[in-house]
């Protein structure tokens, strides 16, 4: 077969398009296999976050911040001239401030077993007129309910109504021993993950040493993640009086000796430490009642925290918030204690989880 020199020329030609379009092809697989990834923006766009979180724009900063006294108690009417934001030590003023109206989640976390409260009648009979007083100050609220001792189980879940309480409350299983306390946080947190709005953990516990495999920080970053705020009823110092002229709590032994009741003493503070740095680190509060009769009062100090939080906004001098973690804080007029909520996940720039307030 002959091939003129014409023909040679063309199939060159085409052999070195055929090279450069092979090398391209290369090119470009290899660009769109190396793991780039496009940048996006630091936190989710306004349309895609509840109306509760930090959202962060090119426009402003929303925050939820929840405002309260000396006495830990709630701060209602503040404006926007009450409110000072420091971010990254760089000062602005607020724009807006206006109450939050969102409904909340509210899941009841209880432990079963050791504790030192036994009047089990009264104690039901406080979640019930907590929840009356509850539905009268936001009649949208829903309420879950889990227990757990050395396992975890959802005894009702969500619902808007006494009745629903009230059986939720007579499904027990009177499990003792040790509780597994974070492991319990972790699929609260769980439960929680997929919910709209706003939602929050009220955790009734011992503060007894935990069974569980988790840990405080697993259980911290679980809720975190979330955005919930954890408020603790703890039954440390209720605990810790009654020793060592009780046996009620499996923990508790009347015949221990004293190296025994040190070594307990000592576990109960490390628990109070720790259920302490989950509720102030998550954005709740913790209690210690010292008797049944105490848990209402406590519990409608949680419900007026939940419902008198602000949405306060402010204009970021940089519009484009990249990955560099913000520390935010929030003062407030008259020495109040001002503490943000972002609501985001921790995976995101951190927001300051306890922040002061001051007088200006």
């Amino acid at each position: 077969m002959f091939v003129s020199a014409s023909d040679a020329h063309f199939s060159w030609l085409r052999r070195a398009l055929l090279v450069v379009c092979w090398l391209l092809w290369l090119a470009l697989s290899a660009s769109a296999q190396s793991g780039r990834r496009i940048q996006r923006p630091a936190f989710p766009s306004t349309e895609a976050q509840a109306p509760d979180s930090l959202t962060i724009n090119t426009t402003e900063v929303r925050l939820e911040i929840s405002v309260r006294d000396s006495l830990g108690q709630a701060v209602p009417g503040l404006r926007a001239e009450d409110f000072l934001i420091y971010d990254n030590g760089r000062r602005y003023e607020a724009l807006h401030c206006e109450p939050m109206r969102a409904p909340v989640k509210l899941l009841l976390l209880l432990e079963e077993g050791d504790g030192i409260f036994t009047d089990t009648e009264m104690i039901n009979q406080t979640w019930l007129t907590w929840r009356k007083f509850l539905r009268a100050r936001s009649p949208q609220d829903q309420l879950a309910v889990m227990r757990f001792s050395d396992e975890v189980w959802l005894t009702r879940d969500w619902h808007n109504d006494e009745a629903g309480l009230a059986q939720a409350l007579k499904i027990g299983r009177g499990n003792s021993g040790q509780a597994a306390l974070f492991d319990a946080l972790a699929m609260a947190a769980a439960k929680l993950a997929g919910e709209q709005g706003r939602t929050a953990i009220i955790l009734l516990t011992s503060g007894l040493p935990s069974a569980g495999v988790l840990n405080l920080g697993d259980a911290l970053a679980a809720v975190r993640g979330t955005g919930t705020p954890v408020y603790v009823l703890s039954q440390t110092e209720a605990i810790a009086v009654a020793m060592p002229h009780t046996t009620t709590a499996g923990f508790l032994r009347a015949t221990a000796t004293p190296a025994e009741l040190a070594r307990q003493k000592a576990q109960l503070a490390l628990a109070e430490h720790e259920l302490t740095q989950l509720a102030e680190l998550s954005g709740g509060m913790i209690y210690f009642p010292l008797r049944e009769s105490s848990l209402g009062w406590m519990l409608q100090q949680i419900a007026a925290d939940l419902h008198t939080r602000y949405q306060v906004s402010y204009p970021p001098e940089d519009s484009h918030w990249t990955s560099t973690p913000h520390r935010i804080e929030v003062l407030v007029r008259g020495g109040h204690q001002a503490q943000a909520h972002s609501g985001a996940p921790i995976s995101q720039p951190p927001i300051s989880s306890r922040l002061p307030g001051a007088s200006h």
